[in-house]
């Protein structure tokens, strides 16, 4: 019924919503060079990658 399809829609905006502002909150702390400089350099490449294949977008 309707009730269903509005929990639904609300749990999957929540979920989008928590991972945007994790991705931001991340990239900010990153910015911010207030993350360990052992965790940046570890995910280094990991972090490149997906950066890029925004930009293409």
């Amino acid at each position: 019924g309707p009730e269903v399809a509005a929990s639904l829609i609300l749990g999957t905006f929540f979920i989008s919503l928590f991972l945007i502002l994790s991705v931001a909150s991340f990239f900010y702390l990153k910015r911010a060079n207030k993350l360990p400089n052992v965790f940046y350099r570890r995910n280094k490449a990991s972090v490149l990658q997906p950066s890029e294949t925004v930009s293409k977008i």
